[in-house]
């Protein structure tokens, strides 16, 4: 089994986003959406957090957002994200955690940890398609301040389905 799926030129100069997943699945599902809604974005997929630390040049390519979800054992998520947010490359960078429901304390306490949001992974290709484009917020400097919970107009807001 692969521990990370990698883009073929580690240098190349396009902005990244590190899924943290055990499930290989799950990367091709983020991986269709990302490439159909936000290709500006590239997608890595890693299957534990010490595959995400042994990333090659990791310090001076850091990951413009991290999606964590369901490391296992799910009780090891509030470690991994304090090692994570603790690490020298992921200082001040947006992670999101992601799972089927949180219960309020836990999303208190990712948010007290220093998430910066907790979302509901999606259902279908509509909520697929809003959830790349809230993350693809977090891209954009003059966006990246707001939370994708904010519910102003943007240029994404024009590419939504009614």
């Amino acid at each position: 089994m692969a521990l990370s799926v990698a883009p073929s030129d580690i240098h190349n100069s396009k902005q990244w986003v590190a899924l943290l997943t055990e499930d290989e699945d799950d990367y091709a599902y983020w991986q269709y959406g990302f490439a159909s809604w936000a290709n500006h974005l590239q997608t890595e997929w890693f299957a534990t957090g010490d595959a995400f630390f042994a990333r090659p040049n990791l310090v001076s390519f850091r990951p413009a957002v991290l999606l964590l979800d369901g490391l296992m054992p799910m009780d090891e998520e509030p470690h991994w994200l304090q090692r994570i947010l603790g690490h020298e490359c992921c200082q001040r960078l947006t992670v999101i955690m992601l799972a089927e429901n949180f219960l309020d304390k836990q999303q208190q306490t990712y948010l007290a940890l220093g998430a910066t949001e907790c979302m509901l992974k999606p259902n279908n290709q509509l909520e697929l398609q809003r959830f790349i484009l809230a993350v693809s917020r977090y891209t954009i400097p003059s966006l990246s301040a707001r939370k994708s919970t904010d519910h102003s107009e943007s240029e994404f807001d024009s590419q939504l389905p009614n």
